[in-house]
């Protein structure tokens, strides 16, 4: 089977730089990162503001989409060469992810509450702040490479 778009724009720019294959798993990761996020960011709006869900309800519901998608998509692109067990990987992933969630929620409520950002601001703002940490605990537990 041949290799996909993106493992083949990965590729070519091994080419070019060297340096660049050390970073290589680092950008997969962030670019299933932000298609989880901007997924997430759509439908907590969606959610908060065309069907009138409380924000932080709308937060944990919106996060599971974005989670769904960042699994999925790390899974076949990102980290795949492991040999643990699908279910196993989920399973993992999922644990990080409620940990991460409880984390959004919290400071999501922290900037919006008692500091005035707007919600979409505030999930944004989490997202950059939990980034690192969490693409280290998925690529060492949940994906164990």
């Amino acid at each position: 089977m041949g290799k996909n778009y993106l493992d083949r724009v990965f590729d070519f720019l091994e080419t070019k730089n060297k340096n660049f294959r050390n970073l290589r798993k680092f950008g997969k990761y962030s670019f299933f990162s932000v298609v989880a996020t901007i997924t997430d960011i759509i439908i907590l709006f969606i959610l908060t503001e065309f069907i009138g869900i409380y924000y932080l309800l709308s937060v944990k519901i919106s996060y599971v989409g974005g989670m769904l998608v960042a699994f999925f998509g790390n899974k076949k692109y990102t980290f795949d060469k492991n040999k643990k067990k699908n279910l196993h990987k989920f399973i993992d992933f999922v644990i990080i992810s409620v940990i991460d969630l409880m984390l959004n929620i919290i400071l999501i409520k922290i900037l919006t509450e008692y500091f005035s950002v707007w919600y979409i601001f505030s999930k944004i703002i989490v997202v950059f702040i939990i980034f690192i940490a969490k693409y280290y605990t998925h690529k060492k537990i949940a994906f164990n490479n």
